[in-house]
């Protein structure tokens, strides 16, 4: 298993302020996630950032991004993480640069589930057509 981790601009969606957000990329074998950070930059901005010289500004986003993906490799090395969702427990969830994400409801664990039977003329000999019944278990 090998971790890949990196910083970048997630170019799909500008948003209404004509930015992009900034995300911490992590690859595990095939498996990739895009992890929101508190920045939103231009593509000019993401761009200046390998100059030398930069604004203040920039230059404190600059470093604290760094920090993020430096923290997240010395993590994943020394806490010998093995899956993405025990990086997201054990770094993502704890990290004031990252955005929380919302959670998912597990279908598995929702109230209350169905069943959907398809039955044909052979088995209910009095039918014609095929006829479809569906059962919710509360």
């Amino acid at each position: 298993m090998s971790f890949s981790i990196g910083i970048t601009l997630d170019t799909r969606r500008k948003k209404k302020t004509g930015k992009f957000p900034v995300k911490l990329r992590v690859r595990l074998d095939t498996k990739v996630e895009l992890y929101s950070t508190t920045y939103d930059l231009s593509e000019d901005e993401y761009h200046k950032f390998v100059a030398p010289r930069i604004s203040d500004d920039l230059q404190e986003i600059r470093n604290k991004l760094q920090r993020l993906e430096t923290n997240s490799k010395k993590v994943v090395q020394d806490e010998d993480i093995t899956t993405i969702e025990i990086f997201e427990r054990d770094f993502v969830a704890v990290n004031p640069l990252l955005q929380k994400r919302k959670k998912k409801n597990n279908p598995s664990l929702r109230p209350h589930s169905s069943l959907t039977l398809h039955l044909t003329r052979n088995d209910l000999p009095f039918s014609k057509k095929p006829i479809q019944a569906r059962i919710i278990y509360l």
